[in-house]
């Protein structure tokens, strides 16, 4: 994986000298990120994450990452969530705020914060910054899953945002609580 990011990045990086390179791009560009893609396209981001310039962080689950996800919000809400589908909009859009953060960190700025609670773009959530050994370590919360970033630091060429790949979906309590309200008013 870690090779094909930094073919990613390097592919666009012709691209970013005529400023054309974007967030979404380099996601577009990394097969592992592709379910992270299509989230942001059902949520009605792509163009407002194609514009991204920073400072910012983009935390960025993988493929796997997703499908766990699914099963995990299934599981602590009793709902049937198969896909994207099944996510209201507002609540997806809820979701992806969550895993963008409002400053520029690098991974090792995160390693020397830690243990810190870090404001995200998702209103009033937090998100809480550990370490295990020299692995950063996020953690949603009250809600599900620790994440862990496993390819930190992809540059994303003429703006000010860091991409780091993580292998969970952060899903807050606020997400959760949506879904569910969301199901009830049905």
């Amino acid at each position: 994986m870690k090779a094909s990011l930094l073919l990613a990045v390097l592919a666009l990086a012709a691209t970013a000298r005529l400023g054309q390179a974007n967030v979404l791009e380099v996601a577009q560009n990394v097969t592992d990120l592709s379910t992270l893609v299509l989230a942001v396209e059902a949520a009605g981001l792509a163009e407002t994450i194609a514009n991204l310039t920073g400072p910012a962080t983009l935390l960025a689950p993988t493929n796997e990452a997703f499908l766990t996800a699914l099963a995990q919000i299934e599981q602590a809400t009793g709902l049937s969530i198969t896909g994207f589908e099944d996510i209201p909009e507002e609540t997806l859009v809820a979701l992806l705020a969550y895993h963008v953060l409002p400053k520029q960190y690098s991974g090792a700025q995160l390693l020397a914060l830690a243990p810190a609670v870090l404001d995200t773009y998702l209103t009033n959530a937090t998100l809480v910054v550990g370490r295990a050994d020299d692995t950063v370590v996020f953690q949603p919360s009250g809600g599900l899953a620790f994440a862990n970033v496993t390819e930190a630091d992809v540059a994303v060429p003429g703006t000010k945002v860091t991409v780091h790949v993580i292998n969970n979906v952060l899903v807050p309590v606020e997400v959760l609580q949506e879904l569910v309200a969301a199901q009830a008013a049905k």
